[in-house]
């Protein structure tokens, strides 16, 4: 008996309205998160997917747990940050939509379901961010924002990421709970390695200036667990600040000589309240006794400045990528 397309589109249960998808996990020395991401990613109800596991030069058991769950193994050398890792994998996935899962995520078993039926609903949106359940985050970090709220977030002056309580009021949607097709982050250059934080707030930034519609899907739920295991931070001087001033000047370069001075002047307000926070954290561990935190504070206030010094290194460098 001959096999018409539409029977062979159901064959092992793949319709051809489940195209294929790719899940991919950045990860680094945390192989017992990881496995709980791993576990729930197995038991997922969509029948036509692949789940990458990016390892930045993890030093712990992460690759044996890679191996038990049946993932894929993308290496990355652990000079490289978050960026470069999230750009290895979306080059590494074989699916037409991707979907990013971090490794202290525990998505729901409909999670993938739900974004893409909401991709072959809406064939204009390009990006879905999902729901997330943050679970153990404190309410506030040395700046003061909410990160019970992360995931979802909007841009402040000078590039400032602001945390929202409403998902309905986000600009922008973290990569712990994201899926885009493929094709189109591809087109506008895909994940800017230098990025390691906001990688996925330059991406967004990109694909709506390229016209690509990008939503919120409220159905695609993963929980988001607090471990304080950082994966972000291990570069020095390429810490959080820099990256923000690195994102306005590639997106928002202030144009007019007020607008610069604008910007400089709100720099030095921050660069201020930085270094008060150094001060408050220092004479905090003098109080408390905690003298072996006294060797890492100052460098929050090392890289606050070097970041401020690096203005014009940046606005070379924006200029050239944009």
């Amino acid at each position: 008996m001959s096999t018409t397309p539409e029977t062979s589109s159901l064959q092992n249960g793949i319709k051809k309205d489940n195209p294929r998808a790719s899940v991919i996990v950045v990860t680094r020395n945390r192989a017992d998160s990881l496995e709980r991401a791993l576990r729930a990613l197995q038991k997922l109800d969509y029948p036509n997917y692949e789940i990458l596991v990016v390892d930045n030069d993890s030093k712990d058991n992460t690759t044996s747990v890679i191996e038990q769950y049946g993932a894929k193994r993308v290496f990355s050398p652990s000079r490289f940050g978050i960026g470069y890792c999230r750009r290895r994998g979306v080059e590494s996935a074989q699916g037409e939509i991707i979907a990013f899962c971090d490794d202290d995520c525990v998505p729901a078993s409909d999670w993938l379901s739900c974004f893409v039926e909401r991709f072959n609903q809406e064939p204009d949106v390009h990006l879905l961010g999902g729901q997330v359940i943050n679970i153990g985050f404190p309410d506030k970090d040395g700046y003061g924002d909410a990160k019970r709220y992360k995931g979802r977030s909007k841009l402040s002056r000078n590039g400032r990421l602001v945390f929202v309580e409403d998902p309905k009021d986000a600009e922008f949607f973290g990569n712990m709970n994201l899926a885009f097709r493929k094709k189109s982050v591809v087109s506008v250059g895909g994940y800017d390695p230098f990025f390691n934080v906001m990688a996925e707030i330059d991406l967004q930034v990109r694909l709506r200036k390229n016209g690509f519609k990008i939503s919120f899907e409220p159905r695609a739920i993963s929980e988001h667990h607090y471990t304080g295991v950082h994966l972000k931070g291990r570069h020095f001087f390429h810490g959080p600040q820099l990256v923000r001033l690195y994102l306005c000047l590639k997106h928002f370069r202030p144009e007019k000589t007020g607008d610069w001075f604008r910007f400089l002047g709100y720099e030095i307000r921050l660069l201020s309240r930085d270094l008060l926070t150094v001060l408050r954290k220092s004479g905090g561990a003098v109080l408390k006794g905690q003298f072996s935190n006294l060797l890492s504070v100052p460098a929050e206030g090392l890289r606050a400045v070097s970041a401020r010094l690096a203005i014009p290194w940046l606005l070379w460098r924006a200029r050239s990528a944009r």
